[in-house]
């Protein structure tokens, strides 16, 4: 099930499910550990006899969505035969690890009354396992903990009519003969009031309400039984009204601390966009410096492995893009994550988790008989290349001083030695999409874009010997690229050169048209007035564009990855970020303002098309639009945000011409 609603605040994030279930709770890094292990928690009501969980037996979503410019949900559901209306916020506080969660329940009509039963189920899988767990009920502090080892969570709660957790089951679920967990319990509209488990454990409390009175739970996270005791009592002594409001006030200030002074021709729905998802993007982002390119947990019953790592790639995109909206601070601490993941021989691995770890990686260390690092160059390069743009803009030298010999030389050394001494193009790695081993286009102008910004930085710091190595290097793949993946026969480039592993020499191309060809534009590898560049881009985006109702481009022609329709009008399913190279690319070629029409067009097109909260997925059916894969990517938001940036700069620029 994609997440529809993230909330965090850089060490404690959930996810909300397009169910409206809690489903993942991660802490303490976003994207590590996943405290439900994906296992929802469950909401549901009782009243008059009647029970239902959300969103089955009967509920009508009226809403689910997030205020406005802030991380605090806006939701309604309704149930006829309940005949109860709940508004429901949630937060997680901007400061403290604590979820905050305010449910006001209403008559849907004025003959209906009584009492409202509201049920909270929890099932954590402390650690991520659900091994070894122990829950009770605290009757002195009138609240349920359920820790392992160093993992803690608490559950407190009141309202008008029940100032405590009073109400609550704790026990035995989903092991040999145990019940499906207490949540069954729930279901005839009272708990049992069993006060402890052990093993595989989950819990169930119950709040109770008048209609137009508002209960509100809360969920602390913590290493500790004192800290968790600690964020509780500061609930009760500040008031979980008061969590709710400074988090919204926080958000918006953060979030217009930057003016964001949109031109008049901006349509409302691209302006409302580009600020939702800087927030949704800001809530991928560790407040360690990593940026999380998806943390969706559902995508574990694909592979057995999720997206809650740090991609160079992506999160050099991203980083770049809140550097331009005015968020210097998420693309330093980023650099800053950087310099400590750096390998001894200056690469980057393909991912990292958010405490600096190597991820998993599907990359083999031997091709053949012949040995390789399991590398995605342009991670490396594209690393350099964002903190570049990221010093042009603001000139902080003493940052980037410390950076400059670990990571800019370091990482340099690497991309101007890691070449093919015949050739002059970089040896073979993985490509953008982590599926082909070559020498793949959009790697190599990365890799000259990487050796370029190394070379700005070696002038910048008075190392002229050092900056003409690293141009000399640059414009040797520059020119080895023009003569081997640019194919004159074809009028473009080659996705890829194919190399045989044995040899090293070049074998084939391969032609596929792909949208990461787009990303020489990016990169300023060629002038978009270019032919050879606007042949292979146009090329690309017309045999990749998806010409079913939904529209849209795939990756490239014959994606099959997660693909959910086979036919010739369907290339792959559409994905955003491909979507948005193009926008980028329609704004890259405008000469006159007339000209952004149809970039306009397509980002209003994309706007329509998201999740009602204004989340992004990675992909959707090109069908049904169904999102499929993992939801959000933080990746499709940074994109919006920058084609956004694209066209106000664009349009300013082209203004003379009005």
């Amino acid at each position: 099930m994609p997440r529809d609603i993230p909330l965090g605040n850089g060490q404690m994030l959930v996810n909300f499910d397009l169910d409206y279930h809690l489903a993942d709770v991660f802490f303490p890094f976003v994207g590590k550990e996943n405290q439900t292990d994906g296992h929802i928690c469950r909401l549901g009501a009782f009243r008059a006899g009647e029970f239902a969980w959300l969103p089955d037996d009967g509920w009508r979503r009226v809403r689910q969505q997030y205020a406005k410019d802030t991380l605090v949900s806006d939701c309604c559901f309704e149930h006829d035969r309940l005949g109860v209306r709940l508004s429901i916020s949630d937060a997680v506080d901007f400061h403290e690890n604590i979820l905050v969660r305010a449910l006001k329940a209403e008559d849907l009509s004025p003959d209906q009354g009584g009492e409202v039963r509201l049920f909270f189920h929890h099932d954590f899988h402390l650690s991520q396992t659900a091994i070894g767990d122990c829950a009770y009920y605290d009757p002195t502090q009138q609240v349920v903990i359920q820790y392992k080892k160093d993992r803690y969570a608490l559950i407190g709660g009141r309202s008008p009519s029940t100032p405590s957790i009073v109400h609550y089951a704790v026990g035995g679920k989903g092991v040999s003969n145990l019940s499906d967990g207490t949540w069954r319990d729930a279901e005839d509209g009272a708990l049992d009031g069993n006060p402890v488990g052990v093993g595989s454990v989950d819990s169930t409390v119950e709040l109770r309400v008048q209609p137009g009175e508002t209960a509100y739970l809360w969920l602390c996270l913590g290493t500790s039984e004192d800290e968790v005791l600690r964020l509780h009592e500061g609930v009760l002594r500040k008031s979980p009204e008061l969590l709710l409001q400074r988090t919204a006030d926080y958000w918006q200030a953060w979030l217009h601390a930057e003016g964001h002074e949109f031109p008049a021709y901006l349509p409302a729905e691209i302006r409302e966009q580009y600020l939702r998802s800087l927030l949704i993007a800001r809530t991928q982002v560790d407040q360690h410096g990593g940026i999380l390119a998806g943390n969706d947990w559902s995508i574990t019953h694909l592979n057995s492995d999720t997206y809650s790592y740090v991609w160079g790639r992506d999160a050099s995109f991203t980083a770049d893009a809140f550097d331009r909206a005015g968020y210097e601070e998420v693309a330093r601490r980023f650099f800053d994550f950087c310099l400590g993941t750096i390998s001894p021989g200056g690469y980057f691995l393909p991912k990292h988790n958010p405490d600096g770890s190597p991820g998993s990686t599907p990359h083999p260390r031997v091709i053949g008989a012949r040995a390789c690092l399991p590398i995605q160059e342009d991670e490396t390069a594209l690393v350099l290349w964002a903190l570049w743009r990221h010093f042009a803009r603001h000139r902080h030298v003493e940052e980037i001083s410390r950076l400059f010999r670990p990571l800019i030389v370091l990482a340099g050394d690497f991309l101007a030695r890691y070449r093919d001494q015949e050739t002059g193009l970089p040896l073979p790695s993985y490509d953008i999409w982590e599926e082909r081993w070559g020498v793949s286009t959009f790697t190599a102008a990365a890799t000259q874009a990487g050796l370029e910004a190394a070379a700005s930085f070696a002038r910048t710091f008075g190392e002229a010997a050092m900056a003409d190595r690293y141009t000399t290097a640059a414009q040797g793949i520059h020119r080895a690229t023009l003569q081997y993946l640019y194919r004159p026969d074809d009028g473009r480039f080659a996705r890829m050169a194919c190399i045989d592993p044995e040899t090293g020499r070049i074998t084939g191309y391969d032609p596929v048209p792909d949208i990461s060809l787009l990303g020489l534009v990016d990169l300023d590898f060629l002038p978009v007035e270019d032919e050879r560049l606007q042949r292979t881009v146009e090329h690309a985006i017309a045999a990749t564009q998806v010409h079913t109702p939904i529209g849209g481009f795939a990756r490239y022609l014959g994606d099959t990855y997660q693909r959910a329709a086979e036919s010739e009008d369907v290339p792959g399913n559409p994905w955003d970020i491909a979507a948005l190279w193009v926008a980028r690319w329609r704004i890259a070629r405008a000469t006159s303002p007339g000209d952004l029409d149809a970039a306009l067009e397509l980002l209003g097109r994309i706007v329509r098309h998201t999740l009602p909260s204004g989340v992004m997925p990675e992909q959707v059916d090109p069908r049904s639009h169904a999102p499929l894969s993992v939801s959000p990517l933080t990746w499709s938001h940074a994109f919006f945000v920058a084609a956004v940036q694209d066209l106000v700069e664009k349009r300013s620029s082209l203004r003379g011409q009005e």
